[in-house]
């Protein structure tokens, strides 16, 4: 979709909030989980999102702000806690996924 105007965007907003799944603690293991961007999109789009997209909801505003405050608490993550690694699902290297 080409935005153009508020217009446009205003109708690009309402559907994504009519598409896109909701971003809770599920949805974001599992989008954290180490693979491809073929494989997020096959997981979890839906068929009215274009093929290199994803569009979500934020039905919980806190996620966000928590997933935020990880990195800024202060105190380092250890790499076991960190999206991509065995506590997020990774259980094999995936070709072509991003480290």
């Amino acid at each position: 979709m080409l935005i153009k105007n508020d217009e446009d965007f205003q109708a690009w907003v309402a559907q994504v909030r009519a598409s896109g799944i909701p971003l809770n603690e599920d949805t974001y293991n599992r989008l954290a989980t180490r693979t491809t961007r073929e494989e997020a999109h096959k997981e979890l789009a839906t068929a009215q999102m274009p093929a290199q997209a994803i569009y979500f909801t934020l039905p919980d505003a806190s996620l966000f702000q928590d997933i935020v405050m990880r990195y800024h608490s202060g105190k380092p993550l250890s790499i076991e806690e960190q999206p991509g690694t065995e506590k997020f699902g990774r259980d094999k290297e995936v070709e072509g996924a991003q480290p």
